[in-house]
């Protein structure tokens, strides 16, 4: 009887595919956010004046594994309806059609499509935001501090509220409000 005896490289390659095949395929893990804790707030200035605000309702499904940050994927949706300021002229002004136009759009939502590792706990997002109906691409670095199967997401990002059509009409220049505004997010959730 005779056995063929694969040569080296060949014999190589096939040690080689049964090890990935072994170690499977990359799988993001699933996070449970915990809205309680976590927030998505906004700032700039109108005529001079600095002002705060946040969004008390939105949703966030993430699946992210900072040791294979590739696999991951990210859906933010934001109740446009539900910012707030505490400053009751502007909380009236704000679902206008001019500036966030909830009625028409009540929704906003950033889609992350790809994840990189950018330092120690440090990542880049690549993906969609959209708003009023427009969507641009935007890179949103964030940081993750684990503990445990319990990790706090921390973003900053800025964005130029004219690209969106917000107060584009009646503030296009940024002269009573500020066309950047600051956007920050911290996020608390637990492993799935």
């Amino acid at each position: 009887m005779l056995v063929s005896i694969p040569s080296r490289r060949a014999y190589s390659a096939l040690v080689g595919a049964v090890m990935l095949l072994a170690a499977g395929p990359a799988f993001a893990k699933p996070w449970s956010v915990d809205a309680k804790s976590s927030a998505i707030r906004f700032s700039g200035d109108h005529a001079g004046t600095k002002f705060n605000g946040g969004f008390t309702a939105w949703t966030a499904q993430i699946e992210f594994d900072p040791a294979q940050p590739e696999a991951g994927s990210a859906a933010v949706t934001i109740d446009l309806v539900s910012a707030r300021t505490g400053n009751k002229q502007y909380d009236a002004t704000l679902p206008d059609g001019e500036w966030l136009a909830s009625k028409a759009t009540p929704k906003a939502e950033f889609r992350a499509q790809s994840f990189t590792k950018t330092g120690a706990n440090a990542f880049l997002a690549k993906g969609a935001l959209t708003i009023r109906g427009k969507s641009l691409p935007v890179e949103l670095p964030f940081t993750v501090d684990p503990a445990g199967k319990v990790g706090t997401l921390n973003a900053k990002l800025k964005i130029d509220r004219t690209f969106f059509g917000i107060g584009a009409t009646v503030d296009p220049k940024g002269e009573w409000v500020s066309k950047i505004i600051d956007v920050e997010i911290t996020l608390t959730a637990t492993a799935s």
